[in-house]
């Protein structure tokens, strides 16, 4: 959505993708605010000592915390995830299974087929969490009569 904002305020019209993006506003820092509020998916944290809070009020726990909509995925819901594996050089090297917890909701978040899972804030996360992304094999667990 950045980059659709960018094109139509003819801001940026080519070289579109999130590095560039990035130099771009660095380069424009004028633009910074402008721009991160035209996109409703744009998620801002207040910077405090600690982690981040969810909607429910836990510290985000990094690769486990993951908003949803909670009308199809209730908060406090546990899931078993299969998540990508990366190696040294940002390439995909296979999967794992883990527990993920429902702890916070997204605004554009719509569906039981959208999670979006935090990753943590260093330039390292950043970068994987821009790699993770596509349909992968998600379960909620439940009681057995639940």
């Amino acid at each position: 959505q950045i980059a659709t904002y960018l094109k139509q305020h003819q801001y940026k019209t080519s070289g579109l993708g999130n590095d560039s993006i990035r130099q771009w506003l660095r380069a424009n820092p004028d633009k910074i605010a402008e721009v991160l509020v035209s996109n409703p998916r744009f998620v801002f944290f207040n910077l405090k000592e600690g982690s981040p809070k969810t909607s429910t009020g836990a510290s985000v726990i990094p690769w486990h915390t993951i908003a949803v909509d909670d009308k199809h995925i209730p908060l406090g819901s546990v899931l078993l995830a299969e998540l990508p594996l990366f190696d040294d050089n940002g390439n995909q090297s296979g999967t794992q299974w883990q527990f993920l917890f429902a702890q916070d909701r997204g605004g554009n978040i719509k569906g039981d087929a959208r999670i979006d899972l935090y990753i943590g804030h260093d330039p390292q996360a950043e970068a994987t969490a821009q790699r993770i992304t596509g349909y992968r094999r998600t379960f909620i667990l439940r009681p057995k009569n639940g």
